[in-house]
């Protein structure tokens, strides 16, 4: 039976999430894993623990601070096995779910009381597979880490070592209240009496606690200083007024157990003002805290006290059966001395012919074996070979008594109360660092921070319906209304579950489906969406929407200026450019985007201004790290092509060297830069100046970064082709170039104008015919294969190639006039006359058409007179 409600609960796990499998990477997946270059594997393994969840450095004053290695590390194995593909990611958070819930129902078994083991354990998994408060963390990839944290935690109850409490931080940071939560567990259980099992429970305490600090200690050390977010991330912790607070951080536990008992209005975002703080003591909501804790706090009191005073009526017990047992021990003398008289006229007297005697069959008190070597030996030796004295006792080891000990013990585990008070824990404990108790956290309520928690509150539902299911079974009525009711919500909890998982398929649908809890955060995201589609319309309104909710929204000023930007409208994007820099002064994006319109509507100079304040905006507290440096890096960059174009190439060098400052020595690309590339525009700025030493170090440098790059290779040949002497080494170059791409018409094309620049026309004649037959469609490079030939006096072949350019571009006058001019050169003077008159008709005045034309008519003027 056991492995039937653990197979079905798993089971309907996955078939319920089994529809998140052709869903996309939303919200927080897109920086958790596409730009994360720890999960691309950009970055070492040992960086995995170097980093933070978003692979930003935790030493770094931007980090988020969440350090979650082993996750991250699961990210990187599905990226090694499936790139990209989302299938794969959700994939295995749907088995990661079901074994989520396969260790609920066992760690279920193993903590409900004897009368809830069938119904409890059989609710308590389902209930946890069903529950829709899990779609954030089941569908989003990102809720890998509660996933993974709920099963480590669980093994840790189960298995009582400190590796699965450290596995499971390592996965994400609540799951170190699991050492607490075993210690409570060690105090619950603490029913067996006598002085070896308290000093073994009192060791076990003090290792878990010991543990514990350590743990928690090295993970303070690790986070550094507190991360920073914005207000707008949790308000309530940046009010001035300790009453708001305490009002409304009062009241968040309420609002998260009341997401677990009605889960039918979810949100991706919870920030922003969802949940209004609490200012003024008669709010309502007040009352809500207030009967949640007194309730809590009655409940708990009830259940302490009823299992206190269980324990002590125990002891008493215990001790006065061990009164008895000293008081009678040595009590045996005219008990055993009329036994002894029994047992002896009992005996049998054999023949005289068989000398042996019979032994006693009287059981002996203690050990009810016969009084024969049955006893052991230690039990001979005291008993003077079974002869059993008036003060002897027997010491052979006893069984019988043990195992009553032991099923009592057992029994007393599992009471009620015991449970009870351990699923409240199991509920509460991982909720703590959540609660802004010990320190204030960047978000409001987040679904998947209740992962862990529900398991709890899932135990609690399972003791709730066996304790019910026992106290009703004389009444068939009850019984079956409450099963029925039991089905019901567990179909309803399936359904809403289904229901969620469509909404976390792609980003439109979730954000649509918070508009009515959280309209400012959606609407802003939801815009960002229609952009990427290509409905600029809907996404326009939907910004106007957002910023009619919160105008002092930075983001979505920002991607407002992105949309009148793509459309040309640069005075509006300019605008709303300059409000999301008010708003947020160290967006460097903003910066690099304003100088881009700016430059679009002629106004150069104030263009160079914004990019130079955008390469200089403090990141300090920014949310993410590499997009703010890809930022900056992007407007050094942006300034250097201004100074280009402007002939300021001092100051575009200046601008790229800045850039290189802010890169990283590896080539690690940062959102798309890599010192490899700046490396190269540098290079191109150096020859512009004629430095050339210069342009061939930098050059050298972005090689060295990326050796099989081959545009670098040919730039390099270019540089080195220009000393006459270093021809050769140019040549190894450009021929290392071809190696990399043999494919590439383009390296085909450089390589042989270097062969015709050193006269080896008929080698250069070769590339380039390659070059021309790797792109058949171009009319260009049939036109520059054909004159090669034509140079190396292989006129035969150009005539092909000239006609090969007519036949695709025919409406092309020059092609037309070549063609005439190696038909002429053949000697096919009619056929040339045809061509250079077809050019004429395309282009009626070119002189040289017009005179080659004469020549031929006058050649086949004399030839028809021969």
């Amino acid at each position: 039976m056991d492995q039937w409600v653990t197979a079905a609960s798993s089971l309907l796990a996955l078939l319920l999430y089994y529809n998140t499998l052709d869903a996309g990477f939303v919200y927080d997946d897109r920086r958790a894993i596409l730009s994360n270059p720890d999960v691309i594997g950009h970055t070492t393994i040992r960086a995995l623990f170097e980093n933070d969840f978003w692979g930003t450095p935790l030493t770094d004053s931007g980090s988020h601070g969440s350090y979650r290695p082993l996750c991250v590390a699961t990210y990187r194995l599905n990226y090694a096995f499936s790139g990209f593909k989302p299938w794969s990611y959700h994939f295995l958070n749907i088995v990661l779910h079901s074994i989520a819930t396969a260790l609920v129902v066992t760690t279920a078994k193993r903590l409900m009381p004897q009368h809830c083991i069938r119904v409890g354990t059989a609710v308590a998994g389902l209930s946890f597979a069903a529950h829709p408060i899990h779609t954030e963390a089941v569908a989003s990839v990102v809720g890998r880490a509660d996933l993974v944290a709920c099963e480590l935690l669980q093994w840790c109850t189960l298995a009582g070592t400190f590796l699965f409490a450290t596995a499971a931080t390592l996965c994400k940071e609540p799951a170190i209240m699991v050492v607490p939560l075993c210690i409570f567990y060690d105090f619950l259980k603490d029913t067996r009496q006598g002085e070896p099992y308290s000093k073994c429970r009192w060791r076990s305490i003090c290792a878990l606690s010991t543990g514990g600090f350590v743990l928690l200690y090295w993970r303070l050390r690790l986070a550094g200083a507190p991360s920073a977010f914005a207000a707008a991330d949790n308000p309530a912790s940046r009010d001035p007024s300790i009453l708001t607070r305490f009002y409304t951080f009062s009241y968040l536990p309420v609002f998260n157990f009341l997401l677990l008992i009605y889960p039918f209005q979810l949100s991706f975002d919870w920030s922003m003002d969802s949940i209004p703080r609490i200012t003024t003591l008669f709010d309502i909501r007040n009352i809500y805290s207030l009967i949640f804790y007194a309730v809590i706090s009655k409940v708990t009191w009830i259940a302490l006290s009823n299992e206190m005073k269980k324990q002590q009526e125990r002891k008493e017990k215990y001790f006065k059966k061990q009164n008895n047992r000293i008081k009678h021990k040595w009590n045996y003398n005219s008990k055993q001395y009329n036994r002894r008289q029994d047992c002896e006229r009992k005996t049998i007297i054999p023949h005289k012919e068989n000398a042996s005697f019979k032994r006693t069959i009287c059981p002996c008190n203690g050990c009810k074996h016969t009084l024969t070597e049955e006893h052991t030996n230690v039990c001979r030796v005291i008993n003077n070979n079974n002869t059993v004295m008036h003060q002897s006792t027997c010491v052979c080891p006893t069984t019988v008594g043990r195992s009553k000990k032991d099923n009592s013990q057992k029994n007393v585990y599992r009471s009620p109360q015991v449970a009870m008070l351990l699923f409240t824990a199991f509920m509460s404990l991982p909720f703590v660092p959540a609660s802004n108790i010990l320190f204030y956290v960047g978000f409001v309520v987040a679904e998947r921070v209740l992962y862990i928690p529900s398991v709890g509150f899932c135990f609690l539902l399972g003791l709730g319906a066996g304790t019910l299911t026992r106290n009703w079974r004389r009444y068939e009525m009850r019984s079956r209304m409450f099963m029925s009711a039991l089905l019901i919500t567990l179909l309803a909890m399936s359904s809403a579950t289904m229901r969620r998982n469509l909404d976390w398929r792609d980003e439109e649908s979730l954000f649509r489906s918070a508009i009515h809890i959280n309209p400012p955060k959606a609407y802003g995201n939801l815009g960002s969406v229609l952009i990427t589609q290509g409905r600029l319309a809907e996404a326009e309104v939907a910004f106007e929407k957002a910023l009619n909710y919160r105008p002092n929204m930075a983001d979505v000023h920002y991607n407002l200026g992105i949309l009148h930007q793509n459309q040309r409208r640069y005075g509006e994007a300019i605008k709303s450019f300059e409000r999301a820099i008010y708003f947020r002064p160290s967006m460097a994006l903003a910066y690099v985007n304003l100088g881009t319109s700016l430059m679009a509507d002629g106004r150069l100079a104030e263009a160079a201004s914004a990019l130079r304040a955008g390469a200089r905006a403090d990141g300090l507290r920014v949310r993410d790290r590499r997009e703010h440096d890809a930022a900056r890096v992007s407007a050094l960059v942006q300034l250097a092509s201004l100074h280009s174009q402007r002939g300021h190439w001092h100051k575009a060098l200046s601008a790229y060297k800045d850039a290189l400052q802010i890169l990283p020595d590896s080539n690690a690309p940062i959102v798309g830069w890599t010192r490899h590339n700046v490396l190269s525009m540098a290079s191109k700025v150096h020859m512009q100046l004629h430095q050339w030493t210069q342009a061939e170090h930098s050059i050298l440098s972005a090689l060295s970064l990326a050796p099989n790059h081959v545009a670098t290779h040919l730039a390099l040949a270019q540089i080195v082709s220009r000393n006459v002497s270093r021809s050769m080494e140019a040549e190894v170059w450009y021929k290392k170039a071809v190696t990399l791409a043999p494919d590439d018409p383009t390296v085909r094309d450089q390589f042989g104008m270097f062969l015709r620049s050193q006269r080896r026309l008929l080698e250069s004649a070769e590339q380039l015919v390659k070059a021309a037959r790797l792109s058949p469609t171009n009319s260009a490079r049939a036109t520059t294969a054909a004159r090669a030939l034509r140079d190396a006096r292989r006129c035969r072949s150009a005539e092909r190639w000239y006609a090969r350019a007519v036949e695709l571009n025919p409406e092309d006058a020059e092609h037309h006039s070549n063609l005439g001019a190696i038909l002429h050169l053949n000697g096919k003077y009619v056929a040339a006359a045809s061509s250079y008159r077809r050019a004429l008709q395309l282009q009626p005045n070119d002189q040289i058409t017009i005179t080659n034309l004469k020549r031929v008519r006058k050649l086949i003027t004399n030839q028809k007179k021969k």
